[in-house]
């Protein structure tokens, strides 16, 4: 009886060290650009994407078919009311479209890219 609580015990242990692991790799969801954006110097085509903001290091990074497309540094910005859907912040500078932020849906922060502010044109959003 004693050694089947001690496997349930480290069972239990395993699996709670497991989830915080999960947690730790930081928000992601799938995002639709309308549009070609450039982020951190790179082009990044229309179409759907997995972009994750990793709170740790401060990094969003874009990815396709597991594959990174961009990464550039980013801070979370407390927005007053939760994001109804997934929003796409641009800015034009020198007849490029940059990703400015990004709000992922039913979050209450903005992540913004760089120097940026949060403010810019809405490009696409899913």
């Amino acid at each position: 009886m004693k050694s089947i609580i001690n496997r349930m015990v480290v069972a239990l242990v395993v699996l709670a060290l497991s989830s915080l692991a999960v947690l730790a790799d930081g928000k992601s969801k799938s995002v639709t650009f309308n549009d070609d954006v450039t982020v951190n110097g790179t082009l990044v085509k229309r179409g759907t994407y997995k972009v994750t903001f990793d709170e740790q290091s401060n990094e969003l990074s874009i990815e396709r078919y597991n594959k990174t497309i961009a990464k550039t540094s980013a801070r979370a910005e407390k927005r007053e009311k939760k994001a109804e859907r997934t929003e796409v912040n641009t800015r034009k500078n020198n007849n490029k479209v940059e990703l400015s932020s990004i709000a992922f849906g039913g979050e209450d922060q903005n992540i913004v890219v760089g120097g940026s502010s949060a403010s810019g044109s809405t490009v696409g959003a899913q």
